[in-house]
């Protein structure tokens, strides 16, 4: 194996848990899970990403970095990976930018300084 490349198989624990919350996912095993569900992946990286090619290079994984390809995800035949049918690769400050604008202004935002 190249030192370099990412193995996407550690994504598992990340969507066991993030499904788990989801009750109608819930009583379902991974066969059923995979023939039922189709997975839409945003993933917000550390690092600068490529996203014509959809790849970052994570300097911060291992001691050589890693190298992280949406495509490769989204070709996964590994578990529930086979239920992920797009995967895109955004720098994580984007990903955080996103997520800022569904914040409730009302319930979720505390003015630190007026």
């Amino acid at each position: 194996d190249d030192p370099k490349s990412y193995h996407h198989a550690t994504l598992r624990p990340f969507f066991e848990k993030a499904l788990a919350e989801v009750e109608a996912f819930a009583h379902m095993d991974d066969e059923a899970f995979v023939e039922r569900v189709q997975i839409v992946a945003c993933l917000a990286t550390a690092g600068p990403v490529d996203s014509i090619k959809n790849k970052v290079f994570m300097t911060n994984l291992g001691e050589r970095g890693q190298v992280i390809d949406g495509a490769e995800i989204e070709r996964s035949q590994d578990g529930l990976l086979k239920a992920v049918v797009r995967c895109k690769l955004v720098n994580d400050f984007v990903g955080q930018g996103y997520g800022a604008l569904d914040l409730d202004l009302d319930s979720e935002v505390v003015e630190l300084m007026p």
